[in-house]
């Protein structure tokens, strides 16, 4: 967008270059034509200018008309000169006689009427097409400025014109003020005397940043004169930058778009699944083991990872389980164990009590018969003895109940067969 507007500010460049260029070539064949008139050629002072002053009332372009010969003396002139001048002196006098063609001439005081003018020179030649003097026109710089001030220039513009020298020929606005001098800015005078054409961007002596396009003004000759237009660059780039806005407020629209997309997305698709990752970790922790994601089947990464987790608490809450049942019936096998032992023991103390309580006690008594009455000893010592014998087998018995030798020297099948076979022996069973 930034070189489009150059390209549009060189492109206006070009037109106002284009109206002046049409003045000097109109300038350029008017000569030419002078030129080769019998009262130029025979140089008759008289009927020349009178020629030249019809003709300077036809075109207002012009400040003056007139003809020298070659060593500078004025024959014609379409103003009457009052005092004695010569142009051998004259830039413009100079290079046309040098360079035997047309030539414009640079900034100056006409010495006609004292006006600033920039003079046009064609040279005049004889029938044997030899150089005789020259022919001139005086352009008026105003007709310049007045093409100037009808150019459609936006606000804030600058137009200005310069000879070779860099001195402002045309300007607008204030033409008054900046007529006659050397352009003050003296980079952008470097740039056009140099370059020709093309565009830049300066800092105007107004203090106002402007987009300078320049170019010389084409002709049939190099006629040393440029044209440049200074616009502020707040005009010059208002497009680019209200494009630029526009992009950057459609950027700025998608980009918040993005962002509230990508926050909804994570939102749904990240945070959520990890929070509730999160939740149930946290749960599972604290000893919940029915805690679960309870987030719906995908195929995403954390879909993946909550499914193996939400697998991972149902195993882990089936172990639990399965250890809670374990500990119960060990706990329940551990208990029936007490129970057992407590009835072994009650029943081992039965048996003392009752079986060896009460052979101990019909000894005692048989001893004490046997001391109290010495003739019945004898009796009452075989009837101990036969308890004593009863206790002994009773003691071996209950021994064998509680540890049967057999569990120590065949292990434990030998030892619960024999004793599976000792119960029902003494039950009856087959």
């Amino acid at each position: 967008a930034a070189a489009q507007a150059q390209d549009n500010a060189l492109r206006l460049a070009r037109l106002a270059a284009g109206e002046q260029t049409h003045l000097v070539q109109g300038t350029h064949q008017l000569l030419v034509a002078l030129s080769h008139l019998p009262v130029v050629r025979n140089e008759d002072p008289i009927g020349c200018s009178a020629l030249f002053s019809t003709l300077l009332k036809h075109y207002p372009a012009y400040a003056n008309l007139g003809a020298s010969r070659l060593n500078g003396e004025p024959f014609c002139s379409a103003i009457p000169l009052t005092q004695l001048v010569t142009n051998a002196s004259q830039a413009w006098f100079q290079r046309t006689v040098a360079t035997k063609e047309f030539t414009v001439g640079e900034f100056q005081r006409s010495l006609a009427t004292g006006n600033f003018t920039l003079v046009l020179g064609y040279p005049i030649r004889d029938n044997a097409n030899e150089l005789q003097g020259v022919i001139g026109a005086a352009l008026d710089l105003g007709r310049l400025n007045h093409i100037a001030a009808q150019a459609q220039l936006p606000p804030g513009a600058t137009l200005t014109a310069v000879d070779r020298n860099g001195t402002i020929i045309a300007r607008y606005p204030d033409a008054e003020q900046w007529l006659g001098q050397v352009l003050p800015e003296a980079a952008l005078t470097t740039t056009i005397l140099t370059r020709g054409e093309g565009a830049t961007e300066l800092l105007g002596v107004d203090g106002v940043r402007r987009l300078y396009a320049f170019t010389q003004m084409r002709a049939a000759s190099d006629v040393g004169l440029y044209v440049s237009i200074g616009i502020p660059t707040e005009i010059a780039f208002a497009a680019a930058r209200r494009r630029l806005l526009r992009n950057l407020i459609t950027v700025g629209l998608i980009t918040l778009c993005m962002v509230i997309a990508t926050w909804i997305g994570s939102e749904v698709l990240v945070l959520r699944p990890v929070n509730a990752l999160v939740r149930a970790t946290q749960q599972l922790r604290a000893g919940n083991w029915s805690a679960r994601t309870e987030l719906p089947q995908g195929q995403g990464e954390l879909a993946q990872l909550a499914r193996a987790f939400d697998d991972m608490a149902e195993t882990l809450g089936q172990r639990e389980m399965e250890q809670k049942r374990s500990e119960a019936t060990l706990q329940l096998l551990s208990r029936r164990l007490l129970e057992a032992q407590e009835s072994e023991r009650r029943a081992i103390a039965r048996e003392l009590h009752d079986e060896l309580g009460q052979s101990l006690q019909a000894i005692k008594i048989n001893l004490q018969t046997a001391q109290r009455y010495p003739q019945e000893g004898a009796a009452r010592l075989a009837e101990s003895i036969g308890v004593v014998d009863h206790t002994i087998q009773q003691v071996r018995t209950l021994s064998v109940d509680l540890r049967p030798s057999l569990l120590d020297d065949l292990g434990l099948v030998a030892a619960l067969e024999w004793y599976v076979d000792r119960q029902a022996q003494r039950v009856g069973f087959d």
